[in-house]
C-alpha cells in the first residue's frame, strides 16, 4: 500500500501542478486598474494571446456601456492571434475617481469628454507594456465610442487601423474620418439603424482611404450587432489580418522575436 502512495505522489504533483497553470503557461484574461493622467482609475481588461509580439487593438465602448459590451469580440480576437484591451470609459462601470468616488457621464463637461483621448494614451502604452507590436496597432469604437476612436487616430499615428462600429452622427466624427491620412477604416451597421446607417455612408462617401463597409439587416445598435450576425463579428477580424494581422506582426519582429527596424 505504501508503495503505491509512493507512486500515486509524484503524478499527483504533475497534476496540481499542470492546474495551476506551470511554467510557460500564458493567463488569456487578466483584469487590470489603469490610471489616467489626472489620476482616474480606469477599470480595463487584457485578452492575451498565447506568442509573442502580438498586433494589438484598444476596444472603446459606447456611452452608457461598459467594458464588457467587447467580451464576445476581444475573445475572438485573443484566438485569432491578437492582444485586445477593453476598458471602462470614465464615469463608466468599475472605473473611479482620484478618491474613488464614482463619476456620473451623465454629468460630464465636454471638457470631461475631452480627457477620453488622454485615457486612450494610457491605453496605447498599456498595450506596448504588455508585449503588443508598436507597428501593429488598431482601434475599434461602436456609438459615441466611434468618434472617440476616429478622434484618437486622427491625431495618433500609431493606429494603423481604425473600425467603427454603429457610430453616432455629428460633424466631429466626419472631422476626424477626413484626418486619417490614407490609413485603412472599416464602417459596420444595421440598415434599420437609421442614424447609423446614415453615418457611414456619409464617411464612406468621403473617406480618402481605403475604407469598406457593411451593412446589416435589423436595427442593432453598436456591438449588439454582433449578437445579431456573427458575420459581423468576423468581419472585424478578417478586416485586420490583412493590415496588423498576427503575420505582419511577425515579420516586424523576426520569427525569433528579435524586432526588426523599417528600411530608412
Amino acid at each position: 500500500m505504501r508503495s503505491l502512495a509512493r507512486m500515486l505522489l509524484p503524478l499527483l504533483g504533475v497534476v496540481l501542478w499542470g492546474c495551476s497553470g506551470g511554467p510557460g503557461r500564458v493567463e488569456s484574461v487578466r483584469s487590470l486598474d489603469l490610471h489616467a493622467r489626472d489620476g482616474v482609475k480606469l477599470a480595463a481588461t487584457l485578452y492575451l494571446p498565447d506568442k509573442p509580439h502580438p498586433p494589438g487593438v484598444i476596444l472603446v465602448h459606447r456611452e452608457g456601456l461598459n467594458r464588457h459590451s467587447w467580451d464576445g469580440l476581444a475573445e475572438r480576437l485573443r484566438s485569432a492571434g491578437y492582444l485586445a484591451l477593453s476598458f471602462d470609459l470614465r464615469g463608466h462601470g468599475n472605473s473611479r475617481g482620484q478618491a474613488e468616488q464614482r463619476l456620473d457621464y451623465r454629468r460630464f463637461s465636454a471638457e470631461d469628454w475631452d480627457r477620453v483621448l488622454s485615457d486612450l494614451d494610457v491605453l496605447r502604452e498599456t498595450l506596448i507594456k504588455e508585449g503588443a507590436s508598436p507597428e501593429n496597432l488598431a482601434i475599434v469604437g461602436e456609438g459615441r465610442g466611434a468618434e472617440w476612436a476616429a478622434r484618437y487616430a486622427a491625431r495618433d499615428l500609431s493606429m494603423q487601423a481604425v473600425a467603427l462600429i454603429s457610430p453616432d452622427p455629428g460633424e466631429s466624427l466626419r472631422q476626424a474620418a477626413r484626418q486619417l491620412r490614407g490609413r485603412p477604416l472599416l464602417l459596420l451597421a444595421a440598415e434599420g439603424d437609421t442614424a447609423s446607417a446614415t453615418a457611414v455612408s456619409a464617411l464612406k462617401a468621403e473617406s480618402q482611404s481605403f475604407c469598406e463597409l457593411h451593412m446589416y439587416p435589423g436595427a442593432a445598435h453598436g456591438t449588439d450587432l454582433f449578437a445579431a450576425s456573427q458575420n459581423a463579428l468576423n468581419q472585424v477580424v478578417v478586416w485586420l489580418d490583412p493590415i496588423i494581422g498576427p503575420r505582419a506582426s511577425e515579420q516586424a519582429h523576426g520569427r525569433d522575436g528579435e524586432h526588426r527596424q523599417p528600411a530608412q
